[in-house]
C-alpha cells in the first residue's frame, strides 16, 4: 500500500470529525505519494503533535491509503501488514514475472 492525502481525504476526514487544525497541518501533505506507511507516519509525525496524531491514526491511515507500485521496502511491509491481519496461510502469487520464468507445476 502507499499513502497520500489527497483532497477526497481531507473531505472524507473533515466529514468524519478530524479537528479543523489539524486538517491545515495535513494539508501540507496534500498530492505526496508515500510508499510505505513508516514514511507517511514519519512525515506526519515530523509536522503535528504526537498525542494528536495517535488519537487520529486509524482514521488518517484509513482515508490516505492508495494504490502503489511495489518496491522492496514496500512490500516487506504489505506482507508483515497481512502476516499480522491473516492468522491462516496466506498463498502469495507473484504477478509481472517474465513469461519465461513461469512454469505450469
Amino acid at each position: 500500500m502507499a499513502y497520500e492525502i489527497k483532497p477526497k481525504s481531507l473531505r472524507l476526514l473533515k466529514e468524519a470529525g478530524l479537528p479543523q487544525e489539524f486538517l491545515a497541518i495535513l494539508k501540507s501533505l496534500k498530492n505526496e505519494k508515500y510508499p510505505t506507511q513508516k514514511l507517511f507516519m514519519e512525515a506526519i509525525y515530523s509536522i503535528a503533535d504526537n498525542v494528536l496524531i495517535e488519537s487520529y491514526k486509524p482514521m488518517i491511515l484509513q482515508h490516505a491509503e492508495t494504490s502503489g507500485r511495489f518496491n522492496g521496502e514496500s512490500y516487506v511491509e504489505f506482507l508483515t501488514q497481512l502476516l499480522a491481519y491473516y492468522k491462516g496461510k496466506i498463498i502469495l502469487i507473484e504477478d509481472g514475472v517474465p513469461v519465461s520464468w513461469k512454469r505450469c507445476y
